[in-house]
């Protein structure tokens, strides 16, 4: 058999399968279900279904303080010390996990850890997560410090020295420009600031609430 008909036949099963998969009344036990861009009220609201149906993990989109509806927002981090963005805050999260939990259905989150969010267009600084972020936790202080996971989200936690260089991406096929350099888009656009030493700032016990 050659690879062109090795190839359509695995599709076809594949197809099969999914058809399968999707007419079932329930999943497979070793399936997660992809909630992506859903909130996590909507998850927590969804939990006794989603475990009658056979799922025992859920993988939610990424979860800091983000802004914007678009679904690519989510992957654009302001703040990691905070959950705050149109799917919901910590408060939320903790409760979409326990109300998971409670039917035996664990919870991943997807995660971003390698740049912040590119807000080129509207400021020239490197600071996250920024003074109007900043600003807006001020105008609410006993309602950010309930959402807060840890830190002093009284000043920032990234400045200029925290990122790489800026510069773009020219060859895909050199692997350090690929892991140190950004992506970036036309029209002057310098692309997402990468800061490569937050997993660095998790490692820190003195830096991380354990409560």
């Amino acid at each position: 058999m050659n690879i062109q008909s090795t190839f359509k036949k695995a599709i076809a099963v594949s197809a099969i399968a999914l058809t399968t998969a999707v007419t079932s009344n329930t999943a497979s036990a070793d399936t997660i279900l992809h909630a992506f861009n859903w909130e996590y009220d909507e998850v927590a609201e969804k939990a006794q279904e989603i475990a009658d149906l056979g799922y025992k993990k859920v993988l939610v989109s990424p979860a800091y303080k983000s802004t914007g509806d678009q679904w690519w927002a989510r992957y654009q981090p302001q703040d990691i010390r905070v959950i705050d963005n149109p799917l919901g805050d910590t408060n939320d999260f903790k409760a979409m996990v326990t109300a998971l939990k409670s039917k035996g259905v664990e919870t991943y989150a997807d995660i971003v850890f390698n740049h912040m969010a590119n807000e080129a267009s509207q400021r020239s600084d490197l600071n996250y997560p920024g003074a109007a972020v900043l600003a807006e936790y001020a105008a609410a202080p006993t309602l950010s410090e309930n959402i807060k996971l840890f830190g002093d989200i009284t000043d920032n936690f990234l400045a200029a020295h925290d990122f790489q260089a800026p510069g773009c991406i020219t060859d895909y096929t050199n692997v350090h420009q690929v892991q140190t350099l950004r992506l970036c888009g036309g029209n002057g656009d310098r692309g997402y600031p990468i800061s490569m030493p937050i997993i660095g700032l998790l490692n820190n016990k003195n830096f991380i609430s354990t409560n």
